[in-house]
């Protein structure tokens, strides 16, 4: 009797990631006034992170650096010659090459001499 010939088949499901990274910043807190010359800039994104960058108040982007977990960039701004409100825009890119960017504003109080 002929039991026949069973196969196998390796079922791959291949999926794109077209959602850009969710954005946490962690630092510099709204509400806050800061009374320093650097501020430091901290955030965590919910995958992982190619590239983030930030810019103040419109100007050119400034990257970032990856802190530890893939997710988490770090930097810091001497933001002597800034006070008042200040604007800062974080983009950043997944491994995908999606693009996220938010806002945020936070205060500057700097009577350092």
């Amino acid at each position: 009797a002929n039991l026949g010939i069973m196969d196998s088949y390796d079922i791959k499901y291949l999926t794109e990631d077209l959602q850009p990274p969710t954005i946490t910043i962690q630092s510099p807190i709204s509400n806050y006034v800061y009374n320093t010359t650097t501020i430091n800039f901290n955030i965590t994104l919910d995958e992982e992170g190619s590239w983030s960058g930030y810019s103040l108040d419109s100007s050119n982007n400034i990257s970032m650096t990856k802190q530890g977990w893939v997710q988490e960039f770090k930097s810091s701004k001497n933001i002597l010659s800034e006070s008042g409100i200040v604007n800062i825009n974080i983009s950043c890119n997944d491994t995908s090459n999606n693009k996220n960017t938010i806002s945020k504003n936070f205060n500057t109080s700097n009577t350092q001499s």
